[in-house]
Order: structure tokens, then C-alpha cells, then sequence
């Protein structure tokens, strides 16, 4: 079990490739960090980039997901049945119900932690004029406050995809991030999973919908390097 528990850490170790921003030739993009912004990764395709409404786009979790989590549920719900039985059959094995019945709840709420975490949706609302993480509704201001990884769409400078080889003892695979990149170079993670092709057309669509800003893919071959693009007018010379 121990053996088990260190593989799953292992697996969650991830090594970032070494990449060079300089050819963007933007100062924002060379003060940004290009190392993984959260813990974890996946394989498989956790979201996909959904129209929810003309003003907003969400990230709703695949079926992949949603079958992933499902596994744990139902095998903990088995196993609560089995134990459930044992407990009130009088067969004299009480006990042992008991225990399949906690040990069942353990593997049911992993499944519905799993389709907690990984299934919330990621909101960007252009009629509030913010992004968030979860289920929760934006009705007034005052629900903002609570929000998880709320982000002012304005402060929104950039897309960033960063490639990551998440590394266990039965192999590795390659996760990819995207992340929002603010304004003060500051990052906010967005997903975080196995296909690529799905993020980058995902960032692509969503790009365009906050207002045609750069997506910064370190997936692909390094831009030749060029000086940075100051925003704004030249200084003129004294």
C-alpha cells in the first residue's frame, strides 16, 4: 500500500521543458514564470471549451471525466451494498459489514471528490466581466467575493501552454496547462490535461473572445527572438 502511495506521488512529480519567451518580444512574457502552475495532470482530455451564451464560455468537464469519477462512486456504492448486507443479514459477520461499509464510503467519496474537483466548470462571462472556477452563480456583486480563482477579464494580458511530462512507475505521460497570464505577469491556472490539440484550439476560440490577445504556446518551436514591443508610442528622445 505504502509502495502505492509513493508510485501516485511520483506520478504527480512533473518535469517542465526549458523554454525561451524572448522571441514573443514582449516584456509581460519574459517576467512570467514558465515552470507547471499546478499540481497534478491528467492523461486524458478533462474540458472542453463550450458556447454557453453570447457573452460567456465555459470549460465543462468531458465524459472522461465524468466516467473516471463515476468508477470510484460505483465501486465504493458495491461495496457499501455488500457490507450493508453483511451487517443486517445476522449472520454473525456484523463487523466485517461495517468495515466494507466504511471502506466503500471511502471509494464513494473519492468519486464524488473526483467529479467535485476535476468537473467544475471554468466561466469566462464578458456580462460581469469575470472569470471563476466551480458551480457557483454570479448574480450580484456581492457573490463575486466568494468566487475560486476569480479574475477581472480586463486584466487578462495572455494565453500561456506549457508542456510537462508528468513521470510514474508505470510510465509518463505528456499534460499540458493553460494558464491566464494578468497583466502583472501573474498566473492563473485553467486546465490542465492529456490533449493538446483540444487546448490549442481551445485557446485559440477563447483568444479571440477576450479580445484577440496572444496565446503564448510553448508547445511549438520557439519565435525567433525579438526586442521587446514596448506597449505604447515610442519614448521620444530628449
Amino acid at each position: 500500500m505504502l509502495e502505492k502511495l509513493k508510485g501516485m506521488v511520483k506520478s504527480l512529480m512533473r518535469e517542465a521543458e526549458p523554454f525561451d519567451p524572448s522571441g514573443f518580444g514582449d516584456p509581460i512574457a519574459l517576467r512570467t514564470e514558465w515552470t507547471p502552475a499546478a499540481g497534478g495532470g491528467s492523461s486524458f482530455g478533462t474540458h472542453r471549451l463550450a458556447q454557453v451564451s453570447p457573452s460567456r464560455l465555459a470549460f465543462k468537464p468531458t465524459l472522461g471525466v465524468k466516467m473516471f469519477g463515476g468508477v470510484f462512486f460505483a465501486i465504493g456504492a458495491v461495496i457499501m451494498l455488500v457490507g450493508l448486507g453483511n451487517a443486517l443479514g445476522g449472520s454473525g459477520n456484523s463487523v466485517g459489514g461495517i468495515g466494507l461499509l466504511l471502506f466503500g464510503a471511502v471509494f464513494a467519496g473519492a468519486g464524488v471528490l473526483l467529479l467535485n474537483k476535476m468537473g467544475a466548470p471554468r466561466h469566462f462571462d464578458q456580462s460581469v466581466g469575470i472569470y471563476w472556477k466551480g458551480r457557483q452563480k454570479v448574480v450580484s456583486s456581492s457573490d463575486r467575493e466568494s468566487l475560486e480563482d476569480r479574475t477581472e477579464l480586463g486584466d487578462i494580458y495572455a494565453l500561456q501552454i506549457i508542456k510537462e511530462y508528468c513521470s510514474g512507475d508505470d510510465g509518463g505521460y505528456y499534460s499540458y496547462e493553460l494558464n491566464l497570464v494578468c497583466r502583472d505577469a501573474a498566473r492563473v491556472n485553467v486546465i490542465d490535461h492529456g490533449n493538446l490539440e483540444a487546448i490549442q484550439t481551445d485557446a485559440q476560440q477563447l483568444a479571440v473572445f477576450l479580445g484577440n490577445i496572444p496565446v503564448w504556446d510553448a508547445t511549438l518551436p520557439p519565435p525567433t527572438a525579438q526586442p521587446p514591443q514596448w506597449p505604447g508610442p515610442p519614448p521620444k528622445a530628449r
